[in-house]
């Protein structure tokens, strides 16, 4: 829906191969931080994205 940065599709990517934040900061040769911020950030996107979706169909009816 939103626009990713390269970073948070391969966050999103590990996350979904079953790595944790842990095993992600190794690999990737980052703080669980930035890890966290990241996941922080698609989970913020993806409420916006549906909030604007339900508040769109809301506003339809």
């Amino acid at each position: 829906m939103f626009l990713r940065s390269k970073k948070e599709k391969e966050i999103l990517r590990l996350i979904g191969q079953g790595l944790s934040d842990s095993e992600i900061t190794t690999s990737q040769h980052i703080s669980l931080s930035t890890v966290r911020a990241h996941v922080r950030n698609v989970l913020a996107s993806e409420a916006l994205g549906l909030y604007s979706e339900s508040k769109e169909k809301f506003n339809d009816s």
